[in-house]
């Protein structure tokens, strides 16, 4: 079920893609119960913010995050996704 529907969302721009996700799983098309979910991509509120603590909504190649150990960015959500962006290719060819 949860396969057929994300194959039928095929659109070719993936902004487009995810708006029709997120209004399918608004409407549980997923049959895993409706959930109406926020996207922040960038700038205050968003998961970016949260770790590194930046306003922007674009970055900008001068700018420098500075790593402060007090603060949560290893347990963030922004970095756990990325590490597992990192992570799946490496598991799907290995495993």
């Amino acid at each position: 079920m949860i396969q057929d529907k994300i194959c039928t969302i095929n659109d070719e721009e993936g902004e487009d893609r995810h708006k029709r996700e997120l209004n399918a799983i608004k409407n549980d098309e997923f049959n895993f119960g409706a959930e109406t979910l926020v996207y922040i991509p960038k700038g205050k509120h968003s998961w970016k913010h949260q770790a590194i603590v930046t306003y922007q909504s674009e970055d900008l190649e001068s700018d420098v995050f500075n790593y402060k150990p007090d603060n949560s960015f290893l347990s963030s959500d922004w970095k756990q996704f990325h590490d597992a962006l990192q992570a799946h290719p490496f598991w799907v060819l290995h495993e």
